[in-house]
């Protein structure tokens, strides 16, 4: 072997070693800065597995469970203060929440409910709904404007509800018969304004991209002045 063959070799030994690093690099790069939340299915089948003992009759007692399984806080986005939550239980997936409603949250009370997930060939799903307040041992204390602590027994959780205030249309969005009623954030993280045209005595929800919409909007099929969201199924009319 020439010593130049040598040289040769050694050059692309290096190159290949400095490429093969970068993407490392590159690589370690992407993980530290696009983490992705996943919902596996190992995680999905192994929850079933599972098959916790809970008290599904007995809806005072769930609300124990529920309670028991958040965080120290948690934030109330839907704007009518549901707090949307689901669980695996039975071999079939629950849907429940818990309702900071505003007609009588500062009364103490709140509002609890689960069932079986919705399906479209389903119907006369069973609901268990119960409103708790201190007759039941649960305690709703306003610490601040929006902001709420529970209590159940030794339990606490901070229940934060979304502040939209001064959350305004841009300005020239609304017609000049439209009046503007207030902001909507929809469980499905979709951001509405509400307005009410006056002239046709209607209320229209109009989508806020003012801060992006977290969906992709495609042209229906039959015309392209309606948008289809692909994740919601939402129609809009443009």
């Amino acid at each position: 072997m020439t010593n130049r063959y040598r040289l040769r070799l050694a050059v692309s030994s290096l190159l290949l070693a400095i490429i093969v690093g970068a993407g490392d690099a590159k690589t370690a790069e992407f993980q530290h800065v696009y983490p992705i939340e996943l919902s596996t299915n190992q995680s999905y089948v192994e929850a079933l597995k599972r098959r916790p003992k809970l008290p599904m009759e007995h809806t005072r007692e769930m609300f124990s469970a529920v309670l028991a399984s958040l965080p120290n806080q948690v934030t109330v986005y839907p704007t009518e203060n549901y707090y949307y939550f689901n669980f695996l239980a039975n071999g079939i997936r629950y849907a429940g929440n818990i309702r900071l409603d505003a007609s009588n949250r500062d009364l103490g009370k709140l509002h609890f409910a689960y069932f079986p997930d919705l399906q479209e060939w389903g119907g006369n799903e069973k609901i268990n709904y119960l409103v708790l307040d201190q007759s039941h041992g649960v305690f709703v204390t306003r610490i601040d404007e929006l902001l709420y602590l529970v209590k159940d027994g030794a339990r606490e959780v901070r229940f934060q509800l979304n502040d939209l205030r001064g959350v305004e249309p841009p300005a020239g969005s609304l017609l000049q018969e439209e009046r503007y009623i207030g902001p909507i954030f929809d469980e499905s993280a979709i951001r509405f304004f509400l307005v009410f045209n006056e002239a046709r005595k209607v209320f229209h929800y109009v989508l806020d991209e003012t801060g992006g919409v977290d969906d992709q909007l495609e042209p229906s099929i039959l015309t392209d002045r309606v948008l289809i969201g692909r994740r919601t199924g939402f129609a809009y009319y443009r």
